[in-house]
């Protein structure tokens, strides 16, 4: 049976309100039990909905969960996920890459092709379709709250140059790609997830920045985008009308772009549209303005009425639903015939971390490491390396914790952060980690820690990975490291993102040197230490302006 037959077939056996259903794809978590299963399973049976995006969980339960759904449905659902730096982003023992940011300090965009291979590998492996990955946002507003690590960086030539390498090695593996925030998520100064974010540009202004990338990746093959819940008053002055449902908006996405691939909404929950929308009048409206596919609808069976009485109402035609459940039906037919691997769910484990995954983590680790300043000469024997905990924060106590991996009593180095142990095993460093950090006067007191030291080594961890109460700095800490960084005493190694140092006043001719490892993970702790006692290079640079 070819494709076109194969549609026909399924149509065929659909009414309108299942030919509906179709375009709901509802939320699932593999980690809530029996009932939430047993509802999922009346949802499939009883409605005849169109896919799932699953949330946190195992790999194993979701992909047992995934082939009983898939029994039960007439027609097979198409199965998603946000699995932006892997599926370790939403599973459980499962395998993370990199974020976006650090894989924008790469200078060459390779490798980034090859981790997004490995991802829809592990994709195949659960039966999963769509990855709603890549994120194409031009991170323009260093203050931005929900962006930030998500993006490639600020520069949108780099961003669109990565984000296409990404989206081949998805598509490239039977995976569908998903650009995603449009119209643009990047200058933002709030979350839509707490609330509707507004973007005052023009449509010249945004085809000029925001949809840059969009454009060369729809160009070469693109096949879904996700609409953001943005405020856009220049191409639609509605009062809080979010993108997402915004006729004009989606409009122009297919004129002036000329998009003609498969549109998500983003989840229909997010108050930047639930605090504005009510249930079933968000999925009207959100098919009204031009969306194929329905994300996360919490309520079936009322979107559903919604919808069969907009028909009625003239709002929407039986013919417009038709043709975008046939859309969504000829991208499942594909999908599907690319799905190439039937795994046993015990074997999960090692086809997940496999020596590619590690590998790829090691290198990107390597090559995206990025250093600031000029390294100074020193003597290993005579350093001190300081790591300051910001999980464990409590200021009250002042205490330090000090471990000499010289001292027969203190062989427990490897309770130091990996970077700490990996730094010890090159030199002969006495090792502090400060998990309250100890205030002096309300500074760090470098005169204690770093006495009769050529070097100190200052490390930050646990950092916030979003720009939320200054990735966790307290104001006392970032007046602390404003003065450290003016020491020539001190290398600064930040876990975290590069805008830190904006919060911390560092300038490349008056402060100290920076090794910026992006995030934090054995991996990047490793490379950081390698470098600084010369065994690897700083290849990487620094993909966002300070």
């Amino acid at each position: 049976m070819n494709k076109e037959q194969w549609i026909n077939q399924q149509l065929g056996k659909m009414d309108l309100s299942q030919r509906i259903a179709q375009l709901i794809h509802v939320p699932a978590w593999s980690n809530r039990g029996s009932d939430h299963q047993e509802y999922l399973l009346k949802l499939v049976e009883n409605y005849k909905i169109g896919g799932l995006i699953f949330f946190q969980g195992t790999p194993e339960k979701q992909l047992e969960m995934t082939r009983e759904l898939q029994k039960v449905s007439s027609t097979p659902l198409m199965i998603s996920i946000d699995a932006e730096w892997g599926l370790g982003m939403r599973l459980k023992n499962s395998p993370s890459f990199p974020y976006h940011l650090t894989m924008g300090a790469l200078e060459e965009d390779e490798v980034i092709y090859e981790a997004a291979c490995e991802i829809a590998r592990h994709c195949q492996y659960l039966g999963i379709h769509v990855n709603f990955a890549p994120v194409v946002d031009i991170n323009s507003n260093p203050d931005n709250p929900v962006i930030g690590f998500r993006s490639f960086g600020d520069d949108k030539t780099k961003v669109t140059q990565k984000a296409l390498a990404y989206m081949r090695g998805l598509q490239d593996h039977g995976i569908l790609a998903c650009a995603k925030h449009f119209p643009g998520h990047g200058d933002t100064h709030v979350d839509s997830h707490l609330d509707l974010p507004t973007v005052d540009k023009s449509p010249e202004t945004l085809k000029n920045e925001e949809w840059y990338p969009y454009s060369t990746l729809i160009e070469e093959g693109l096949g879904s985008i996700m609409m953001g819940h943005l405020f856009m008053p220049q191409i639609d002055n509605r009062p809080n009308r979010p993108s997402s449902i915004s006729k004009p908006v989606i409009d122009l996405l297919r004129t002036e772009l000329e998009f003609q691939g498969l549109l998500f909404t983003d989840a229909l929950d997010m108050k930047g549209i639930a605090n504005h929308f009510g249930p079933g009048q968000i999925e009207l409206e959100a098919l009204h303005a031009g969306n194929d596919v329905l994300l996360f609808v919490k309520n079936v069976p009322l979107a559903l009425q919604s919808i069969l009485s907009g028909i009625e109402k003239g709002i929407i035609s039986e013919e417009i639903i038709n043709q975008k459940c046939r859309k969504l039906l000829n991208y499942k037919y594909e999908l599907i015939m690319k799905q190439k691997h039937n795994v046993q769910i015990s074997e999960l484990q090692n086809l997940l971390f496999s020596d590619q995954s590690t590998q790829l983590n090691e290198q990107i680790a390597k090559r995206s490491l990025t250093f600031l300043g000029d390294l100074p000469n020193f003597d290993p024997r005579n350093i001190c390396t300081v790591a300051i905990n910001l999980a464990h924060q409590d200021a009250s106590k002042k205490e330090l914790a000090h471990h000499d991996n010289e001292s027969e009593k203190d062989k427990d180095i490897h309770q130091l952060f990996p970077f700490q142990s990996f730094l010890a095993n090159l030199s002969s460093s006495k090792s502090i980690k400060l998990s309250s950090y100890h205030l002096h006067g309300g500074e760090l007191d470098l005169n204690r820690i770093n006495e009769n030291h050529d070097l100190m080594i200052l490390s930050i961890h646990n950092l916030n990975v979003k720009n939320v109460a200054n990735f966790g700095l307290t104001d006392s800490l970032i007046q602390s490291l404003s003065q450290i960084i003016q020491s020539p005493k001190v290398i600064l190694v930040l876990f975290g993102s590069p805008y830190i140092l904006k919060y911390i006043g560092w300038k490349e001719e008056d402060s100290c040197p920076v090794v910026l490892a992006y995030q934090e993970n054995e991996y990047t702790q490793k490379s950081a230490a390698s470098f600084l006692f010369d065994i690897a290079k700083a290849e990487g640079k620094i993909p966002v302006q300070l």
